[in-house]
């Protein structure tokens, strides 16, 4: 089995744990393995270009984010997801099928379509704020591998944009997160939608 396959693999198990937890650090320490192995997948190429590119990802996805997410999650005193729409029991067996429509889609590309599925599934179905930046997060880096697998050839520039795009998104997401937390004492979207007028 190739390394490429294994790194594929673990994203796929990674993507399965992150679907049980609660504990906001455990997302976020999950985010950052997934960070890691994606940072490998360029590296694997032995190429200077693809290398530069890999160790930039890994510093963000890996370390910085991460980091950044942590810090914030102390600062609003988030640690667990309370009570998501759909239970955290059911949410895993949701995920055998999220990887079945996955490998329908394409074999090939089952990998990070399935991440792309369980990205926005998480979204939509986790009630704390942080914990939807980080699923943004896991949807992005599913993207992130489907550009890559389907682009291989393209310019390190275009790889590049992406990553800025991500770096000032989430920037934006921990700055307005905090700014919530510091008008309304709390990050729970369903509080926030009864703010509607």
């Amino acid at each position: 089995m190739q390394f490429a396959q294994i790194i594929m693999i673990l994203l796929i198990f990674l993507n399965f744990w992150i679907l049980g937890v609660s504990r906001i650090r455990s997302y976020i320490k999950i985010l950052s393995y997934q960070g890691v192995l994606i940072g490998l997948i360029p590296i694997l190429r032995l190429n200077l270009e693809m290398v530069t590119l890999g160790i930039i990802v890994l510093l963000l996805k890996a370390i910085i984010f991460p980091r950044l997410l942590l810090r914030m999650s102390k600062k609003i005193k988030a640690t667990k997801e309370e009570k998501p729409y759909i239970s955290l029991a059911l949410a895993p067996l949701l995920g055998a099928l999220f990887l079945l429509i996955a490998s329908r889609i394409s074999y090939e590309l089952m990998t990070p379509i399935f991440i792309i599925i369980v990205g926005f599934f998480l979204t939509i179905t986790r009630r704390k704020a942080i914990n939807q930046i980080i699923s943004f997060m896991i949807f992005e880096n599913g993207i992130f591998i489907l550009g890559f697998t389907m682009a291989a050839h393209f310019p390190i520039i275009v790889e590049m944009a992406i990553l800025l795009d991500v770096l000032a998104a989430v920037s934006v997401m921990v700055l307005s997160l905090d700014k919530i937390n510091q008008t309304f004492t709390h990050t729970d979207v369903d509080k926030l939608d009864s703010l509607k007028g």
